[in-house]
């Protein structure tokens, strides 16, 4: 620890090491880091299922049967479903890195630097 002395600690002959029991904020801050991660879960399914399973452009008409005009209407297919997917994906990984991540990473911050302390 910078700045700090470490204690040394001994371990009893059982073996075993007491703790002490976690206050009504390390409680609280548990099941709200609970909540996030199966909110995060839930959304995580939830998206994924309608960005690969309802979201799918309509075909377009194909002119004939030529290979280039068949490339051309799969090509136009991958344009419109990529710009279909986009805003969930967009809204998606926003929530996820400027939302959840930071309140996980406080709340671990905390239960795990208490224990530590």
């Amino acid at each position: 620890m910078p700045g700090g002395t470490v204690k040394r600690v001994a371990i009893p002959a059982g073996g075993t090491v007491q703790r002490t029991p976690a206050t009504e904020l390390e409680k609280w801050a548990a099941w709200i880091l609970a909540g996030l991660i199966l909110f995060v879960l839930l959304l995580l399914i939830t998206d994924l299922c309608h960005i690969l399973f309802v979201i799918d452009p309509s075909l377009p008409r194909i002119a004939g049967n030529d290979p280039e005009s068949l490339a051309k209407s799969a090509n136009t297919y991958k344009i419109a479903a990529e710009q279909l997917r986009a805003p969930y994906w967009d809204l998606f990984t926003g929530l996820l890195d400027k939302a959840i991540v930071p309140l996980i990473t406080l709340l671990v911050g905390y239960l795990f630097g208490k224990k530590s302390q």
